[in-house]
């Protein structure tokens, strides 16, 4: 019995230590993402770097293996180190290319967030909490005669849109499903109610409601035939439905 506790201490401690080093390796990997192959192996990995579709049934164990030490290593860095969090997601398509956690967790630590506050000429409620997440509120602009400003077009599409994309990115699928007719009705044209759908899409496949997904994916194709879909930025699973219902449209 006490052997197999002290083996238990040996397996913790191994485990820890590799926790660690994946976060000093994803840190290495930072410095020189951007003048090197991204998919290069980094010191300690097989050289070429495997995928979990290798034919190697060896080289197939250790990529799923590093697949989930970085998906566990990135989730953990997120709310600290999002940056570092990326690195590692994009890493992990490097050994997975189709792994949809990848993708999301990609979209969920952006690089770059750019605040573009509106200007608005009536009050605005004071700054309230943490100061971060105000950047992006209406600044209040004085005029010598204050008067309502002109209309913009696609101002009000394009707030409900980013409201809308928030809510699928927040994973809140049915609130986003409900907004969709809303945002729809606010394009002010075809391309822009093509990403609304593939929005909708998105949400309805998370939830499963497979049928509704393709409904969606079938409206954006009727209003932008030719629409493709950023590999970096959408799901697989989005992207195989919209082949799957453009296929099934073809004459």
């Amino acid at each position: 019995m006490v052997e197999g506790q002290a083996h238990r201490g040996r397996l913790h401690r191994i485990c820890w230590v590799r926790q660690i080093a994946i976060a000093c390796v994803a840190a290495a990997g930072l410095a020189s993402a951007a003048a090197a192959d991204p998919c290069a192996p980094w010191p300690g990995e097989p050289s070429p770097l495997p995928r979990v579709d290798a034919a190697d049934e060896m080289l197939r164990h250790w990529a799923r293996l590093r697949v989930r030490e970085l998906e566990s290593a990135a989730q953990a860095l997120e709310p600290s180190a999002p940056l570092r969090a990326h690195q590692l997601w994009r890493r992990v398509l490097c050994l997975d290319a189709a792994n949809d956690a990848a993708v999301a967790g990609i979209a969920r630590t952006p690089l770059v967030v750019v605040h573009e506050p509106a200007l608005v000429t009536r009050p605005t409620q004071d700054d309230v909490g943490d100061a971060w997440a105000g950047l992006s509120r209406p600044l209040r602009v004085r005029f010598p005669q204050p008067s309502p400003p002109e209309p913009v077009p696609g101002s009000d599409f394009d707030a409900r849109f980013t409201a809308l994309e928030g809510q699928v990115r927040g994973a809140h699928f049915e609130d986003a499903l409900s907004t969709v007719a809303a945002v729809r009705s606010a394009a002010p044209g075809p391309a822009e109610r093509a990403r609304v759908e593939v929005l909708a899409a998105t949400a309805a496949l998370a939830l499963g409601r497979n049928e509704e997904a393709e409904r969606h994916l079938g409206l954006a194709l009727a209003e932008a035939p030719d629409l493709e879909l950023d590999p970096m930025t959408t799901s697989p699973k989005v992207r195989r439905a919209l082949d799957r219902v453009r296929a099934e449209q073809a004459p």
